[in-house]
């Protein structure tokens, strides 16, 4: 887990450009027993699939992901699961920063 405020750079950068930084992150459980799945690769595309972002879980299954407000999908997978995909949407907003949490579980 990150902590923002531990790091001033990025603190200072979600202030600064606060209505356009978001975060997304979650975790990505095995479906059968619920344990964190290792390497599972996100990847956000926009609305024509090009890509936006993408990452890998860490050793706990978590993700961690930032992203402008818009549309996209939510792509999950990793070889012998089922591929999950998911349209997402974030808004604008001229609050605080805002951690979207989207968690999975993956099947075989």
């Amino acid at each position: 887990r990150i902590n923002l405020k531990d790091y001033a750079i990025l603190e200072k950068d979600f202030k600064k450009d606060r209505v356009t930084r978001w975060a997304l992150k979650g975790t990505i459980r095995e479906g059968g027993e619920g344990y964190g799945v290792t390497d599972v690769a996100i990847a956000v595309t926009d609305v024509n699939n090009a890509a936006v972002a993408s990452t890998l879980t860490n050793e706990v299954g978590e993700y961690f992901i930032t992203l402008r407000p818009g549309k996209y999908v939510l792509i999950v997978k990793k070889n012998g699961y089922q591929e999950i995909k998911e349209n997402i949407e974030i808004s604008q907003s001229d609050k605080e920063p805002v951690v979207l949490e989207k968690g999975y579980l993956i099947k075989k």
